[in-house]
């Protein structure tokens, strides 16, 4: 690690070029910065310092306006809340202090704060589909990996990384109940889902869905069904709604973010093109996002279609 120069030292090779130069214009920085030892980038940075500030002192970093520093009365209110709200969340506290106290506070001072004061760690809290006056448990937390994969919650078969835990699926199996046109009776609701979400994370083809799932004919015929009434969609829009909601939001943004991207193929038809600015001979996938990264558009064309045209109605 290089050593630090004192403001002595920086004032002295800077004295020197002042003085050498207004005598000798042929002086340059190399001269000066190999005599006391110091990099060029950094005489010139000192002396463009002097100049504009009139000291060759660091400058201190300066802190973010958009972040406050928590004051003792702000931090005498986490603790009385926290207190009071044993298994709340970050983003409720968050929502109080911004609320109550006026104080715009990030997640990472929070989470600093609750730490110093032993007062635990609280994760910004995922979806969960309970009653806002019934009392909060920690089952509505488990959203981890461990808690995926969790064999005695599976003794009929493997658990794979894709699975639900019993936290999300207690969230979402209402939002299906709800928009589902027709729902499978054979086989359970969960295990089409988890089979839809294993095909989607591995891409693997229908047909080499692992046997302790539902026969891939039954999953396909499913998604086949549930992709033309609607229902995925349905399912997908309660979800993004919801969401939105437990974080404060409108239900519908006001702002969406749009991005495309193409990709190879070797598929013919009307699908596939050519991009002459990619110099991509495929297709293209047109997306929209809002603030939170929840996706609300998607469309998928010919790789020749230009942005402009491809984000318009379809």
């Amino acid at each position: 690690m290089a050593k630090a120069i004192s403001a002595e030292r920086r004032q002295e090779a800077v004295t020197a070029y002042i003085t050498r130069k207004a005598q000798d214009p042929s002086v340059t920085y190399e001269s000066i910065a190999a005599e006391f030892g110091v990099g060029e980038a950094s005489l010139n940075r000192w002396i463009r310092r002097l100049r504009e500030e009139g000291t060759v002192e660091r400058r201190k970093p300066r802190r973010d306006p958009g972040k406050r520093v928590l004051s003792p009365a702000h931090s005498e209110a986490i603790e009385q809340w926290v207190t009071a709200n044993p298994a709340g969340r970050l983003w409720e506290l968050r929502q109080h202090l911004a609320q109550a106290h006026g104080a715009v506070v990030s997640a990472s001072t929070l989470r600093r704060e609750l730490a110093q004061r032993g007062l635990g760690k609280r994760r910004l809290s995922k979806l969960t589909e309970v009653d806002d006056a019934a009392p909060d448990t920690s089952a509505e937390r488990r959203f981890g990996a461990r808690h995926r994969r969790a064999q005695a919650l599976r003794p009929d078969r493997r658990s794979y990384p894709s699975d639900f835990t019993e936290a999300e699926w207690t969230a979402i199996e209402p939002l299906w109940r709800e928009h589902a046109r027709a729902l499978p009776e054979k086989h359970g609701l969960r295990d089409v889902v988890e089979a839809l979400r294993y095909i989607g994370a591995t891409g693997c083809p229908w047909r080499y869905l692992p046997n302790d799932f539902p026969p891939f004919q039954t999953v396909r015929r499913w998604f086949d069904e549930w992709h033309h009434d609607g229902t995925i969609a349905r399912v997908n829009d309660a979800l993004r709604r919801l969401l939105r909601r437990r974080a404060g939001r409108e239900e519908t943004p006001s702002l969406l973010i749009v991005d495309s991207q193409s990709v190879k193929t070797q598929e013919g038809g009307e699908a596939r093109g050519y991009d002459g600015g990619k110099k991509i001979a495929g297709r293209k996938r047109h997306i929209a996002v809002d603030t939170m990264g929840l996706p609300w558009l998607l469309a998928v064309h010919s790789a020749a279609i230009q942005d402009r045209d491809g984000i318009g109605p379809r």
